[in-house]
């Protein structure tokens, strides 16, 4: 850990020195803000050069912070030049609010909005600066007497509670208490315990709590301004405060990593260590059973408030996680990070919600054009229609004979097709349900000796030709070698026989132009994990591919058909897909058991995959680094989905329950954008 601190200090110096070559006058005026006194200066610790490192490094020109609105429709962003509103849907620009020419740059926190809406407040540098955003007019700036550090709305609006430094002495701070109409101030709190860095204003408006740089923690009665609670160093710097939507409890997280929660009642705290770097922000569902904190290594943690144990963690930041906020009544998330990243999660349903169905679930296909949910009952008899939004069943295919492995939909052709263990296609009518033919596709009639295969795999090639592949589900003395086939599905007349794979065929895909078809080896004696390449229109072999060591149990094309996914043995590949040839890429790697599925989101940003331990991974497809491991509900999947839409993920392990994750749902970047200068 020391080596890791030093290694982390030296490249906050050489920010430090960056700055100092590229704006002299800032930095001294930055250093000169920190107030050194000689006692400092001969009892100097890591902690206190950190403040000073990041004080000067990130206050740079081109530092964003956010805020988003409390009804979750906007984003303001605090840029060297001004404030951006930005569209909390999609991240575009609305409007931009300019700045006073007295501020010459922002203090080192976070804007907020209003409870209302309807005004934003930000620090400066010793100024406190407010907007009417339903007015054109030019913002409040109240001069301050000391940097501010920190900032919290009443829940009324009235009032504005600024944590500043007391001028001359360092080791000292105030409460500024601001008439939030007129800015001018009110009254104070005088503060002895250290610098305050985070403020939290309780649901009912009563009280305020303070959390400084020696990690102490005060809470203030609103009215009286009166210090009524006091609670001894948490461990170290306390960045991060928040009271639970009853008010009882604090949450507070500190830069060595722990997370407590303090019981305002009897003053009992229970502590918990994230074991990875240090958390700067804290917040709490308004359910009040979960808990977030982000961390220095760029880490949103979920936490279950019951034991105060990890549940697990979003890795889609790249800086430290400086800010969360649930909003739009804990539906969704906002959390952003020193890069200057802002992203935007579906949180309804929660992290990981298990789902129980009437009937338990193997496989799963999405209707885009309906927007419906398909699933196969593990029993293998029926397809089930699904209500997307509340997974509820709306209709239960006619069942046909055999059982299911495996499903298509093809909504230009409004058609369903099932493949079953007895080698048979099922095809029903999309709209009706109505089962309209039942093709033998890879059935040996009057051969007792010889086995049928199962259908595994199903690909809509166009309209009317479906790719099938088969393998036996147990080999014996006269097994026989599996295949793929291409077949009619209106006449349900065989168009032809990919011959090649001696154990069997897994997957089957076929390429967004529909020019190539592929196939993928199954398990076998000739462990060959082969991806075959065949012409759409000859159904002739084009190439030959050493994919996987054993097997390839799903493929999958990104929306655009740039790149190709392969999932097989424990990792997964993604393939660049060049003049209809795939070209290795990236692999994809940390699932502790066989990758059973893998697919691509609507935007092709993000793949999902699917490991026989239980685990889904969400992975970018570019780097090939693992955005996130999400939480763990069970102890087998079968298959994952993106239900684009709603923003999450389903999958489904072969039981009753189906998982549901939640994904990102927008991001913004401020390092792209016009105005950023960094």
């Amino acid at each position: 850990q020391q080596q890791r601190d030093r290694s982390l200090f030296a490249t906050q110096l050489q920010r430090v020195s960056d700055v100092w070559r590229q704006d002299p006058e800032l930095g001294r005026q930055l250093l000169s803000d920190e107030a050194f006194c000689p006692r400092e200066r001969r009892d100097f610790t890591w902690h206190y050069w950190w403040r000073l490192c990041e004080r000067v490094a990130w206050s740079r020109p081109g530092q964003t912070w956010f805020a988003i609105s409390p009804d979750g429709t906007r984003i303001a962003t605090l840029q060297s030049d001004g404030v951006q509103l930005l569209r909390a849907r999609d991240g575009q620009p609305i409007s931009r609010l300019t700045l006073p020419d007295s501020v010459k740059a922002w203090a080192d926190t976070a804007p907020r909005f209003a409870h209302s809406d309807n005004r934003l407040a930000a620090l400066a540098s010793n100024s406190l600066v407010i907007w009417q955003l339903d007015e054109d007019r030019p913002p409040i700036v109240q001069p301050l007497e000391a940097r501010g550090d920190s900032l919290a709305w009443s829940t009324d609006d009235l009032q504005l509670f600024v944590g500043t430094g007391k001028p001359g002495d360092p080791q000292s701070s105030v409460i500024a208490i601001h008439d939030a109409t007129t800015g001018t101030i009110q009254a104070t709190v005088p503060f002895d315990i250290g610098r305050i860095l985070g403020l939290a204003c309780s649901h009912d408006g009563k009280r305020l709590a303070a959390a400084t740089m020696q990690g102490e923690i005060a809470v203030v009665d609103v009215a009286s301004h009166d210090i009524v609670q006091q609670f001894p160093p948490t461990s170290s710097m306390c960045h991060g405060l928040r009271f639970f939507p009853d008010d009882s409890r604090l949450a507070a997280a500190s830069s060595d990593g722990n997370v407590t929660i303090i019981d305002l009642a009897t003053q009992q705290r229970r502590a918990a260590n994230a074991h990875e770097a240090g958390l700067y922000t804290v917040d709490v569902h308004p359910a009040g059973k979960t808990l977030l904190t982000g961390s220095d290594n760029a880490l949103v943690s979920v936490w279950d408030v019951a034991e105060l144990t990890k549940q697990f963690s979003l890795r889609r930041h790249r800086a430290r996680v400086d800010r969360l906020a649930f909003f739009d009544a804990g539906r969704r998330l906002a959390s952003w990070d020193r890069g200057g990243q802002l992203i935007v999660w579906n949180w309804n349903p929660p992290p990981v919600e298990t789902r129980r169905l009437e009937m338990p679930v193997t496989k799963m296909a999405r209707s885009a054009i309906n927007d419906c949910l398909y699933t196969v009952a593990s029993d293998g008899l029926t397809v089930v229609e699904r209500n997307p939004v509340d997974l509820a069943a709306q209709r239960v295919f006619t069942p046909g004979r055999g059982n299911l492995l495996s499903i298509a939909v093809s909504d230009s052709a409004g058609l369903v097709v099932g493949g079953t263990a007895q080698g048979r296609l099922l095809v029903w009518e999309q709209q009706t349900g109505r089962l309209l033919r039942t093709i033998d596709a890879h059935v040996r009639e009057g051969d007792a000796e010889i086995p049928m295969l199962a259908v595994t795999s199903l690909a809509f090639i166009d309209d009317q030709r479906l790719l099938s592949g088969a393998h036996e589900l147990r080999s014996g003395r006269n097994s026989r070698a599996g295949e793929a086939r291409v077949w009619d599905v209106h006449t349900g007349r065989q168009l032809a026989t990919l011959d090649g794979h001696p154990n069997g065929v897994e997957s089957v895909a076929v390429s967004p132009d529909g020019k190539v078809l592929l196939t993928g080896s199954t398990l076998g004696p000739s462990r060959e994990g082969k991806l075959r390449i065949w012409d759409a229109a000859t159904y002739e072999l084009q190439e030959t591919i050493d994919a996987h060591a054993t097997i390839i149990t799903a493929m999958a094309f990104s929306p655009d058909g740039t790149a190709l996914a392969t999932a097989g043995d424990r990792v997964a590949f993604v393939w660049d897909w060049l003049d209809n040839r795939p070209r290795r890429r990236v692999l994809l790697r940390s699932h502790l058991q066989e990758v059973m599925h893998v697919t691509f989101d609507d935007t092709g940003d993000v793949i999902a995959t699917a490991g026989q331990e239980g685990a889904a991974k969400l992975w970018d497809p570019v780097t090939g680094e693992e955005r996130s491991t999400l939480p763990r509900e069970s102890s087998h999947l079968t298959q994952v989905l993106f239900d684009s839409p709603r923003h999450r993920l389903l999958g489904c392990d072969a039981s009753v329950q189906l998982q549901v994750w939640p994904t990102a749902e927008v991001e913004v970047d401020a390092n792209q954008s016009e105005s950023a200068t960094q």
